[in-house]
């Protein structure tokens, strides 16, 4: 009891503190943009689901998780390289350099997402036989989106450096899965009850230009006033040196996360692509907190490492690892216990998948319980750390879903899953702690020396 009570007091104690905390605020409001983002995306999901066949549903997620492949290799790391340099400039006032570096992603985006858009276009044509491309359409279709969605990055990145977080989710979470929902639900009334994967990639272009149009308007209003008065200055080759290395690190943790698609499509099919991705929908609000925190910190992180302030750091991520693990936890729980009546939701065919639900919720749980190590890599210099152990995951999770989907389907890709991000969360942990000092396991360690000393 007298535990309980001490970690009681304490918790009010901190909370009385957290709502005056810029970081706290910020990422509350964050939390609650991503809820509407959540329930927009169930929704969306649960649409599609309803509408499409699994077959369709699948090949649409095969050609969007081709497309967030082909935007990677576009920008190049710069996402994550404007979230560090304009947080870090906007602390020392360097506005001059903002203002280049936002003009130098714009431009550079827009032209290498052309250039791949091109080469993905030629070759997929080249595959197919002459005069038969109906196969090919959804992805050539999805082509499209690869110059929207990259400048879409640069944007919400450059809004995250600034410090607006919500304000820049909002054309993406809120908007976007709305836009998506209505002019799906549009081309249903106009092609008489007819939907298939190449429509609803036209419904998605479509929401992805009206919410980038917004997101723009909403970074120009929200740049520093300074900007408008002073002349850029690049360091082009400053910025290319960096952001390759966070560009491979963004390339190998997709490659990581999406090898699973891939490995289904070709050893299942398409309608295992379906339950996986309508799985990994749901699973999300096992890790959403964490992913709106990591939002929230980076800058932080940036910021209080680059000044040596890691006293400051190592209470920010404690209290990250805290909150992200207590709700990461009654989510998993939820999806334990009511998962199968979720998945009916969506139709009887998913709920075949509920033992996989319950397998890729552990596999979320446990990046949740050891904090946001990603993030502290990157945001610290050490983002080659984390590409070496993404590329060692990689081939353990090929062999393993080679050996384990034929023989168990989707819960053989989990199974997978969870044996690699439990090496790899640890190995980073143990990264982390050893070049910063800054230990995400830190709560857990207070609790058990607590326990020990009372008893």
């Amino acid at each position: 009891m007298k535990i309980i009570n001490t970690l009681i007091i304490s918790r009010i104690d901190q909370l009385r503190g957290y709502f005056k905390n810029e970081i706290f605020s910020n990422t509350v409001a964050s939390i609650l943009v991503r809820i509407t983002r959540l329930l927009l995306n169930f929704g969306s999901s649960l649409l599609l689901a309803r509408l499409l066949s699994k077959t369709e549903l699948g090949v649409y997620f095969n050609v969007i998780t081709l497309v967030s492949f082909l935007v990677i290799i576009a920008r190049v790391g710069l996402p994550a390289l404007l979230v560090r340099e304009i947080a870090a400039c906007k602390a020392q006032h360097d506005y001059s350099s903002i203002k280049a570096l936002l003009s130098f992603s714009n431009i550079f985006v827009v032209v290498s997402s052309l250039v791949v858009c091109t080469f993905a276009a030629g070759w997929m044509i080249s595959t197919q036989k002459t005069g038969n491309y109906e196969s090919a359409l959804p992805y050539l279709i999805g082509f499209s989106l690869i110059t929207l969605d990259a400048l879409r990055s640069v944007r919400l990145s450059a809004m995250q450096g600034l410090g607006k977080v919500a304000m820049g989710q909002y054309p993406d979470s809120i908007n976007s899965p709305r836009l998506l929902m209505c002019s799906a639900t549009s081309l249903i009334f106009c092609f008489d009850n007819y939907l298939n994967a190449s429509w609803l990639l036209v419904s998605q272009f479509i929401s992805l230009l009206v919410s980038l149009a917004l997101g723009v308007y909403l970074l120009q209003i929200n740049l520093p006033r300074q900007l408008k008065k002073i002349q850029p200055q690049y360091q082009i080759k400053y910025w290319l040196k960096s952001s390759i290395p966070l560009g491979f690190l963004d390339l190998s943790q997709n490659t990581n996360r999406r090898i699973d698609v891939v490995m289904l499509a070709s050893l299942l099919g398409p309608s295992s692509v379906a339950s996986y991705f309508i799985i990994d929908r749901l699973v999300f609000l096992v890790r959403f907190i964490l992913a709106s925190i990591n939002t929230n910190i980076a800058p932080a992180i940036s910021g209080d490492f680059a000044s040596g302030n890691l006293e400051r750091l190592q209470k920010i991520i404690s209290k990250s690892t805290q909150i992200s693990c207590l709700s990461a936890t009654a989510v998993s729980i939820f999806f334990m216990v009511f998962g199968h009546w979720v998945l009916l939701l969506f139709g009887e065919s998913y709920t075949v998948d509920f033992n996989a639900l319950r397998l890729f919720s552990l596999v979320q749980l446990t990046q949740a319980i050891v904090g946001p190590v990603g993030i502290l890599l990157s945001m610290t210099g050490n983002a080659r750390f984390t590409s070496a152990i993404t590329l060692a995951v990689i081939p353990i999770k090929i062999i393993l879903n080679y050996l384990l989907i034929p023989r168990f389907g989707l819960e053989g890709s989990a199974i997978a899953a969870i044996v690699c991000v439990v090496f790899s969360s640890f190995a980073a942990w143990l990264f982390v702690k050893s070049r910063t000092g800054i230990n995400t396991l830190e709560m857990y360690q207070k609790i058990f020396n607590l326990r020990i000393r009372n008893n």
